[in-house]
């Protein structure tokens, strides 16, 4: 893990910023893989299209960030506080969010697959929409979606009623 210091993390933060600006012509892509971000106040940063790669980011203030398609892979977002940052087409995959504050976080179409969402806070089922969770351990209230019983029985349902509409065709033909 390297360690990276506030003016050398504000540095790489202004030139990301000027390569989102200027379509990806000037200023530099924020490369913080394998960081330690531990404990630092991202509050508010733009960090869209950052690599941020096994980076730590353990007790991070990032309340109201954009992550939106940020590569988070394998990053240790433990108690991280990422209340309504934008994670929309994010890579998670096994990120570790234990006790991370999630509410009212955007995580549609992110890539969370193997990622420990085990014990966020916050977290409701609708913020996963589109997003892939296969493999992620889930808190146990959204892993028991009830939702998922309703469908089966609507399924069992719609068969005979198909089968039934079937044999009538057959019979009436």
């Amino acid at each position: 893990m390297r360690k990276v210091s506030k003016e050398e993390l504000n540095k790489i933060l202004a030139d990301h910023k000027l390569w989102l600006e200027t379509d990806r012509k000037e200023g530099k892509r924020a490369d913080l893989r394998g960081a330690n971000l531990e404990n630092i106040n991202l509050q508010g940063a733009d960090l869209r299209e950052t690599l941020l790669l096994r980076a730590n980011l353990q007790e991070a203030d990032l309340f109201d960030s954009n992550l939106q398609k940020a590569n988070l892979f394998k990053a240790d977002l433990q108690k991280a506080d990422l209340r309504l940052a934008n994670l929309q087409e994010a890579d998670l995959g096994r990120a570790n969010f234990q006790d991370a504050s999630l509410d009212k976080a955007i995580l549609r179409d992110a890539d969370l697959q193997d990622a420990d969402l085990t014990g966020v806070k916050g977290l409701l089922a609708g913020q996963l929409a589109g997003a892939n969770v296969s493999g992620a351990k889930l808190p146990g209230d959204i892993a028991k979606f009830e939702g998922l019983d309703h469908v089966e029985e609507i399924s069992r349902n719609a068969r005979k009623i198909f089968l039934a509409m079937l044999l009538a065709c057959a019979y009436s033909w």
